[in-house]
């Protein structure tokens, strides 16, 4: 985490950007409420056509607490999101409320989805659907390509603490969300949680407990990736029933519904082929799956469209090794 954050912070030149933000504050465009004067009068939404003028077409990352700042409603999220500019936005879900019942989670989702995006969400979805909706909504009302969610776990218990839902106008949003999903609810879950459930066994019994090497791979999180290993199986088939696609094309699209990363996404595309379900054309076509290359179903080869620069020798020779 130390060495990404450290290669962040050299690449996005954050000295720069820190700088840039105490002049923002310095020239009042966000008075701090505690601040006596504004006590009472400072509301996030007088704000937001201002926050807008500055950002212009540079790119920004607007994270969402709900249960922030007072007066920062929801509604006010979509404008700053909908700029000229790239943007991504990362929204925090919380999903686990004190005195924990499902119906009212779920009712305090939906309350939050109408102030968001102005709309009444469908009754009687589970969790699942429910945020397949809030995905679908945020690209719409937000002017966004992408959208992703993953649920985290509440520590001790097998339930979702809150989900986090990211968008974006770039497919890369998706690859970086998944692969940090992967890291830390796949791996690095697993010991977190397991000390967690450790220590409150612990504080139950007033006993200690035997130490155990915690599993490799969080299991909820393994459940939920396997489960999709499966589905994203039939999307590749049934997308590629409606014709040829590229690899580039499709990762985005499975990525958004399956949790996996686009390695993951592309392993499978190869066992795919070796099981002779579909097959790959393209320039270089080795081991690896890359963006370029087109996906079709066999019985759809002949009408495979060419891609531009492939020649008529190398896409045959292509076709002959899938």
């Amino acid at each position: 985490q130390i060495r990404t954050t450290s290669a962040l912070y050299s690449a996005l030149n954050w000295r720069r950007f820190f700088v840039g933000s105490l002049d923002i504050l310095g020239r009042a465009i966000l008075p701090h409420p505690s601040c006596p004067r504004n006590r009472g009068r400072v509301k996030f939404g007088d704000y937001v056509d201002r926050i807008r003028e500055h950002l212009g077409r540079d790119p920004a990352f607007v994270f969402v607490d709900p249960t922030g700042w007072k007066g920062a409603a929801m509604r006010f999220i979509a404008p700053l999101v909908r700029g000229p500019g790239p943007r991504d936005v990362l929204v925090n879900v919380m999903y686990d409320l004190l005195n924990w019942q499902k119906d009212r989670v779920a009712d305090h989702v939906r309350e939050q989805m109408r102030d968001f995006f102005s709309v009444d969400p469908p009754t009687g979805q589970d969790e699942d659907e429910l945020f397949e909706f809030y995905r679908q909504q945020l690209k719409s009302k937000c002017g966004l390509q992408h959208a992703a969610d993953v649920s985290v776990p509440h520590p001790t218990h097998d339930r979702s603490k809150f989900h986090l839902v990211v968008g974006g106008k770039n497919p890369a949003v998706l690859h970086v969300f998944r692969e940090v999903e992967k890291q830390i609810l796949g791996s690095a879950a697993a010991q977190i949680r397991d000390e967690a459930v450790r220590r409150a066994e612990e504080e139950r019994t007033r006993q200690l407990t035997l130490l155990v090497a915690p599993e490799e791979v969080d299991r909820r999180y393994k459940v939920v990736h396997d489960r999709d290993i499966q589905l994203a199986e039939g999307d590749i088939l049934k997308r590629l029933s409606a014709g040829p696609v590229t690899f580039g094309e499709l990762w985005p699209e499975i990525l958004e519904r399956r949790h996996l990363t686009e390695r993951d996404l592309a392993k499978l595309v190869g066992l795919l082929r070796k099981e002779r379900r579909l097959v790959i054309t393209g320039k270089e076509l080795g081991r690896a799956v890359r963006a370029e290359h087109l996906l079709a179903l066999p019985g759809a080869r002949a009408g495979v469209p060419r891609k531009a620069g492939v020649s008529e020798k190398s896409g045959a020779g292509a076709r002959g090794r899938a």
